[in-house]
């Protein structure tokens, strides 16, 4: 089975915190992770890791993000040659903070996939 996904691609920055902030407020994280996201990455990621030849169709930027998220792809074995990328263009990210009970808060920069 093939499966071909449209969608967004981005490089992911999560911090994990004790609290959310409050507005206004500067808190100390605990940990900060950089993880491979987007919707259209994780559902093609998914289908991979599940058996299928799957194909993504993405925009990346022309950055360091990018690269990395190209290479990350093609190591999941996801056809890349739909990727598309944008000269001066920066690649979508989103800065996420999550704490210790699970709540998150999720700030997008949807760079090349605007």
């Amino acid at each position: 089975m093939s499966v071909v996904v449209f969608g967004s691609c981005n490089m992911d920055l999560t911090i994990r915190v004790s609290k959310l902030p409050k507005v206004g407020q500067t808190i100390v994280g605990k940990s900060l992770r950089k993880y491979p996201g987007g919707k259209g990455a994780n559902q093609a990621v998914a289908a991979a890791r599940l058996g299928a030849r799957c194909y993504l169709y993405c925009i990346l930027g022309d950055d360091d993000p990018g690269l990395e998220l190209r290479s990350f792809l093609q190591n999941e074995c996801i056809g890349v040659e739909g990727i598309e990328v944008r000269d001066n263009k920066k690649t979508g990210q989103a800065i996420i903070l999550v704490d210790d009970d699970g709540y998150n808060m999720i700030v997008y920069f949807p760079g090349a996939n605007s």
